[in-house]
Order: C-alpha cells, then structure tokens, then sequence
C-alpha cells in the first residue's frame, strides 16, 4: 500500500509576521533598551519600533533631559504621546529647552509637578500646542489665570488637571473650564484664592472621580453640599484643612454615593458625632479615612466608623483626644483588616487598647505618638494578641514616656516584619549607647530636640535588639546618657508638638 506523505510545511519566520503583529509584540516590551536594540535589526523594524521608543519622554537627569531637547524634532517629535519632568523638579532649567516641547504636537499626558521653575508664561505657549492633552500636572508652579484660561481654550479633551499649590489662581480661571463636562480628576490642594463659585462649578463633572480641595480655606457648606449631592462617581475626596465645614455640609449626601473610597477631613474641626454616622450610612465602602485634629470626635463616632466592617483598611484619628479604650475596643472587633491606624495625642487611651489592637490580624502600622498612659504592661498585652506581632511594620511610640527597655525588647523579639519604630522623647532610651543605632535626626531640629531623637528603622532595628539582648538584664534599665535631663529639655519632652 503506498502512503501518502504530506510535504513539509515551511518554517514561518519572524519577518514573515504582519506589521500589525510586531507592532503588538513590539507594544509587550517594558524595557526601552529592548526597543532601541529593536531599532537596529531592520530598516522595517525601525519604522515600526521607533514611535514606541518616542512615546514617552521621562528624565531623571538634568542632562539627559537638556541632550534630549537638542535632537528633539520632527518626525520624532510627532511621536512623542507623555512627558513627565517632575523628577528634575527644582533642578529643571533651560527655558529653551522646555520651549522645545511645543514641537510634540500629539501629546496626551504632561507632569510638570515640582518644576518651579517653568514660568507660567511658557506653560501658556505649550499647552496651546497640545490640544489633544488628557492630563497634565502643574503642581508647585507659579500659575496665573491667565494660563488656566489658555488650558480651558485649547484642550477641550481634558480629563485630569492638577493645579495644587497654585496660590494664585481665582475662580475667574478655574470657573473656565465649565465646559469640560469630560474631567474625571481634579486637585487643587493649597489654592488659598478657590471659593463657593468654583467649587459649586465643580459640582456639574458628573463623572468626577478625585476631587482634592485641601487648604481651601475659602470653601464653605454651600459648595461642599453641592458636591456631595450631586458627584456620585466620586471615589477619593481631600477637604483637609476647609475649616469652615460644618454638618451641614454632608447633611444632604445623595442616597447613591456609595463610591467613595477615600475621604480626607483632616482639620475639618467643626464636624461632630452625628455627620461620621450620615457619612457611614451613605458611604458603606470607606477603606481610607482621615478624621485627624476632628476635635470633637468621641467614642460615639467610632461606633458609627465600626459599621464599615471589613471594608476599612486606613484610618487615621490622631489628635481626637476624646476617644477612649471603649471607641478602640468597638473599632478592633467590628473593623478586623485595619491595616494602617493612627491614634496619635489621644492621651485617654490606656493599656487596655494596645491589648485589643494585638488582636488585628493584618495590621501593619500603628500611631501612638503621646499616648503616655501605655506602658510596658501595653506593651505586653499587644504582643498576646499574636496575629498582629506577625504583620508589623511600622511603629509608633515617641513621648510614651512610661515605656522602657525591657517592654520594647519583647516586642521586638515577636515581630519579625518590623522595620521601623519611633521612640523620640522616651527617657529610658535617651542613652547615647542606645541613641548611637538611631537614624540621623532632621536637619531643621533644634537644639533640644537633638537630644531626645531616637528612631530605629531598617538593619538598625535588628542591630538595637542585637545590642539590648547583649547587656546584662541590669544594664537594660540603668542610665548611660551624658547626665540628667535639663529643666528646658524636660519641658521639651512633655511639651513638643507633635507634627
């Protein structure tokens, strides 16, 4: 019988793919030394991978950046869709340089933040050649309204604008953008000039997704309430430091804003009890909320915060000096993934929460900066609720000043993840044999605060616990510092404000 046999089928090669296929192989490359050796292969793969190698300009370097600007012309420019300088920030210099990027006439996305020194005359030359522009960041410079103005008129695609720190714009430029019903992402964080005719504007971006007002201070209810009512896409909202918010701003929060994940009210002093518990109701998704310096905050909030559940990851009350051991209580068995929790200058809690924050399984960082009613006797409560002694990372104890070195040995036996703990202003640990494994202190300390800085992070946590366990037990508890505290240095200790 004769079989029958197929011929071979030909090798396919690489050059026999389609450009549409490279092109998407090409697309799959994360390195930018990938696609420049792509460059070389052919004259067919270089017209293909070149625009990718283009795409985005981003310049850690002065240098780099100011070489780039001398090559920088068409077609190449034509291909360029992001520019990012905001790693240079202060170091970017050279307006002619900058004016150069005019000739990307197709580019999307921008970040100018930290660059202070781009005037707001030359950002008003650019933009008006980037009319396809989706997103751009401006924070940290110098802008006038006449520059928003020009950002309003030419780029009608704008879907992410970040103008913070932009203390001189008024309502007059940001009032421009009316038009722009397609901006998801706005910040305008430290525009001290922004007040209830721009904001109320704001209120028309029906899908707004980030809004950041913080330092508005010019931002009242009848602008927040606009807000709150209506951007039911919202899903991260800053007001920290709008101080004159009250209740009644989030007395009318639309029935459906239950998008919301992140809300910062820090220093929003006036609100009360009763808006956490609206707040909560409407808004059941919370996973980051910052109540600091909320003064007026008490245990009853915390039982409002508590129905959150599960959902609440980050929360940060710090100064919120009327909560007590009840609220942190209520908080820890209700809100069991808190991975980030701060309860800073909250003076009435006791050892009785370090016992009931020990039982949160994946908390990761703990604020408890001031809390001078813990003890070692704290210390040890915490470390019987094991699960979290697995997970920490990062904490917290500057000004506990009843803490000593025993109570911070153990714990450091016990949490394997840990990497940074503060303990400025703790007298057991101003030793200079101790002080010797503490990170450098800040530049802009006084001279003393000097004495009392003591901050463990990194290898230096393992080389302070290595050092302790080498001391005989006596030595742990024994003074070793250059002499006893002076009366200003005490006074430092129990008077420094905490930042």
């Amino acid at each position: 019988m004769m079989t029958l046999v197929s011929p071979p089928c030909p090798a396919l090669v690489i050059q026999d793919l389609p450009n549409e296929i490279l092109v998407h192989i090409f697309q799959l490359f994360r390195s930018r030394n990938t696609h420049l050796s792509c460059l070389l292969v052919c004259r067919r793969w270089h017209d293909l991978c070149v625009e990718h190698v283009w795409h985005r300009l981003s310049f850690s370097s002065l240098t780099g950046f100011l070489q780039m600007s001398e090559v920088l012309r068409p077609p190449y420019s034509n291909y360029v869709r992001r520019i990012n300088l905001s790693l240079l920030g202060g170091e970017l210099a050279g307006e002619e340089a900058i004016a150069k990027l005019s000739l990307c006439n197709r580019v999307e996305k921008v970040s100018f933040g930290g660059c202070k020194s781009i005037p707001s005359p030359l950002v008003t030359q650019l933009v008006q050649q980037w009319p396809n522009l989706l997103s751009i960041d401006l924070s940290e410079l110098v802008l006038d309204n006449q520059c928003l103005l020009a950002l309003s008129a030419c780029c009608r695609q704008l879907q992410s604008l970040n103008i913070s720190g932009s203390q001189n714009v008024e309502d007059e430029a940001l009032l421009s953008f009316r038009e722009h019903l397609g901006i998801k992402r706005l910040k305008c964080a430290g525009c001290l000039r922004l007040g209830d005719a721009s904001v109320q504007m704001i209120s028309s971006f029906r899908g707004l997704t980030e809004l950041d007002l913080a330092q508005c201070g010019e931002v009242t209810d009848a602008s927040v309430s606009q807000i709150l009512e209506h951007c039911i896409t919202l899903r991260e909202l800053r007001l920290a430091a709008c101080v004159r918010i009250t209740d009644l701003s989030f007395a009318r929060i639309h029935p459906d804003f239950n998008q919301l994940r992140i809300l910062d009210l820090t220093s929003c002093s006036q609100i009360t009890d009763a808006t956490i518990g609206n707040l909560i109701q409407r808004c059941p998704r919370l996973r980051h909320l910052v109540l600091a310096k909320c003064v007026n905050l008490t245990d009853e909030a915390i039982s409002h915060i508590a129905k959150l559940g599960k959902q609440l990851h980050n929360l940060v009350l710090g100064h919120c000096a009327r909560i007590t051991d009840k609220g942190v209580a209520t908080l820890t068995r209700h809100c069991t993934r808190i991975r980030y929790l701060d309860l800073a200058c909250c003076n009435q809690l006791t050892d009785a929460s370090m016992y009931e924050l020990g039982t949160l399984p994946k908390l990761r960082r703990v604020g408890l900066v001031k809390c001078a009613s813990i003890t070692d006797r704290g210390i040890y409560g915490f470390m019987c609720g094991i699960v979290a002694c697995q997970s920490l990372e990062r904490l917290h104890l500057s000004y506990c000043v009843q803490i000593t070195v025993p109570g911070i040995l153990r714990l450091l036996n016990i949490t394997p993840q840990l990497t940074h703990i503060t303990l400025t202003g703790i007298p057991a640990f101003l030793r200079a044999d101790l002080q010797k494994f503490s990170r450098a202190p800040p530049k802009d300390f006084s001279i003393t605060q000097l004495p009392m800085f003591c901050v463990f992070s990194g290898d230096g946590v393992r080389a302070i616990r290595d050092y302790i366990e080498s001391l005989p037990i006596a030595a742990r508890t024994t003074y070793h510092g250059d002499g006893p505290l002076s009366m200003r240095q005490l006074w430092e200790l129990l008077n420094l404000r905490f930042e």
